[in-house]
């Protein structure tokens, strides 16, 4: 057998893998859409935040997403905890409870979550801020952050955030 073709064939081989791995083994990895609008209302004993997100698993094996949670880093206090999915942005049609959900290889699921915080501890402000999503992912107990994503929370909002939850544009560029 000649050099050349040994070389060849242990090539294909490792080619051969290498593909099977990419199709077949390769982990979920999710991307998240950054929103565009959400949903909210502060108050002193509860903070509800409603996002709708688009998540996108690049990888071959299926992501099972066990739980989500919102942070303010810039401000103190507790998480917002995922409480519930609804169907339409800042209304209860179609309210759910929050469950573990899955996307499979390829897959994209658009999804409105919402999450609270009891007490609401500190309020909004009326400015920009970053907002970072966490997941527990794939049976995990740790907290992954999956997304980070600007917040605008204006004057005219803030005031509305206040007295009901509504539905505001996040306006992204300055």
């Amino acid at each position: 057998m000649s050099l050349a073709a040994l070389l060849i064939s242990v090539l294909a081989l490792a080619l051969s893998g290498l593909t099977f791995w990419w199709h077949n083994w390769r982990p979920g990895k999710l991307s998240v859409g950054t929103p565009h609008t959400y949903a909210g209302h502060t108050a002193a004993d509860q903070l509800v935040l409603e996002f709708p997100f688009v998540f996108f698993n690049k990888g071959a094996k299926t992501v099972i997403v066990d739980n989500l949670r919102v942070r303010l880093p810039e401000q103190d206090g507790e998480p917002l905890t995922f409480v519930a999915t609804v169907e339409r942005l800042g209304t209860d049609t179609g309210r759910a409870f929050a469950t573990p959900f899955f996307v499979g290889p390829g897959q994209a699921i658009r999804m409105i979550c919402e999450f609270q915080r009891n007490p609401g501890g500190n309020r909004l402000a009326a400015r920009h801020c970053i907002v970072q999503l966490d997941a527990r992912l794939n049976g995990r107990t740790q907290w992954t952050p999956i997304h980070e994503f600007p917040l605008n929370v204006t004057e005219d909002a803030l005031a509305m955030l206040s007295r009901f939850l509504v539905v505001r544009e996040n306006r992204l560029e300055s």
